[in-house]
C-alpha cells in the first residue's frame, strides 16, 4: 500500500480499489450524505491515486458520483472537509510540495517547553497556618468543588508573584510527566484577566497524563469544566480541536468521542463533531442550556451525560437547522 493510499485511507475510512488507479471511498463532502440519494453513504467517491504533475504542481483528481463534488488536488479535497492543519503537513511530506494557493498557512507560536513558575507553591496537605495567601488559595479551590484528592491529582498550586501573581496555578502534563501547559486562574473574580495562560501555541494534548485513550473521550472547554466531569476529559483551553489533539485522536484506540462545549460555542461544537463523524468516530454532543459545566455539579453533568445519544448526519442536521 503506499503512502498516499494510507493517508487517504487514515482520513476517509478504508477505501476500496477502482478500475485503472482510482480507489472509492465514502464521500466526505459536507452535503454529500445529507443529499436525498440512493447513492448517499456508499462508496462513490473516487480518488486517482497516481500522481501526475502540472506545472510543477500534484494532480490527484476526485470526483463523486453522488453529490457531483470534485477536484484536481488532495490539497483541494483537505480544504473542502476543513481537515486540521495537521494532515496538510502529513500530506506535504508525502507529495513533497506545499500548494500555498488552496492553503495558506498561518503563522504560528512557539510550542511551550516550560516548568512550573518559580514562585509556585503546592496547595497540597495540610498548609502553614501563617500562609494566609496560600491557605486563601486553597480555600478559593475547595469553593469551587475540589477536593484534596484533586489537589494531589492535578498537583494545583499557587504563585504571590510574577506573571501568576495572585493566582492559583493549574499545570498541565504531557504522558512523559513534563509541564506542557499552565493555567492561572485570579483568586479575585473582578480581576481584569480572569485567566492568565503561556503566550505559546496551544497545540498541545492538555492533561495527556491522566487519559486512558482507550476509553471513551470527553472534550470540554477549560480547565474548570475538567474538574467537574473529572473522568478521562480534555480541556480544549478554547472552543477549537487543535492538530496534534485530532492527531491522538484519529490514531486512539477508543471510538467514543463526548464533545462538551459551554452553550455559546454551538458553530465551533458542530464543527467539531463533523471532523470527529469524518474521522469515524461515534460522536457524543453534549448539548448545555442553563449551566456550563463549570458551573454544574459531578452528579448533575453525569445525569446529563447519560442521557446523551450518539449523533447522527440527520440529527446533526437539524441542529445546524434550527441553529440557522
Amino acid at each position: 500500500m503506499s503512502s498516499l493510499t494510507s493517508f487517504l485511507d487514515s482520513l476517509l475510512g478504508s477505501g476500496t480499489d477502482s478500475s485503472g488507479t482510482n480507489r472509492k471511498y465514502i464521500c466526505p463532502l459536507p452535503g454529500c450524505a445529507n443529499r436525498p440519494s440512493k447513492l448517499s453513504g456508499q462508496k462513490k467517491m473516487e480518488v486517482d491515486i497516481e500522481t501526475l504533475i502540472e506545472e510543477g504542481k500534484p494532480i490527484n483528481i476526485f470526483h463523486c458520483w453522488s453529490c457531483g463534488g470534485a477536484g484536481k488536488s488532495i490539497y483541494s479535497l483537505l480544504k473542502q472537509i476543513n481537515a486540521p492543519e495537521s494532515r496538510y503537513k502529513e500530506l506535504q511530506e508525502i507529495l513533497k510540495y506545499t500548494d500555498t494557493s488552496t492553503h495558506k498557512q498561518k503563522p504560528t507560536k512557539e510550542t511551550f517547553h516550560g516548568t512550573l513558575p518559580l514562585d509556585f507553591k503546592s496547595l497540597q496537605g495540610k498548609l502553614p497556618r501563617y500562609d494566609l495567601k496560600l491557605r486563601h488559595a486553597k480555600g478559593y479551590v475547595k469553593k469551587r468543588g475540589l477536593t484534596e484528592d484533586d489537589i494531589i491529582k492535578y498537583n494545583i498550586g499557587y504563585c504571590e508573584e510574577g506573571k501568576y501573581r495572585n493566582r492559583v496555578v493549574i499545570p498541565s502534563y504531557n504522558n512523559q510527566m513534563q509541564v506542557n501547559w499552565l493555567v492561572g486562574r485570579a483568586l479575585a473574580d473582578d480581576t481584569f484577566v480572569k485567566y492568565e495562560q503561556p503566550d505559546a501555541s496551544k497545540d498541545v494534548i492538555a492533561f495527556e497524563s491522566t487519559i486512558n485513550w482507550s476509553k471513551p473521550i470527553i472534550l470540554c472547554e477549560g480547565v474548570f469544566d475538567m474538574f467537574t466531569i473529572k473522568r478521562n476529559c480534555i480541556p480544549l483551553l478554547g472552543k477549537t480541536i487543535q492538530p496534534e489533539l485530532m492527531k491522538k485522536l484519529l490514531q486512539c484506540e477508543s471510538k467514543k468521542v463526548y464533545l462538551c462545549l459551554d452553550s455559546d460555542a454551538l458553530k465551533e461544537s458542530i464543527a467539531n463533531c463533523e471532523m470527529l463523524m469524518q474521522m469515524g468516530k461515534v460522536v457524543y454532543m453534549v448539548e448545555l442550556k442553563d449551566k456550563d459545566p463549570g458551573e454544574m455539579t459531578f452528579e448533575e453533568f453525569t445525569l446529563l451525560i447519560q442521557q446523551v445519544t450518539p449523533l447522527t448526519t440527520g440529527k446533526l442536521m437539524k441542529i445546524k437547522i434550527n441553529k440557522i
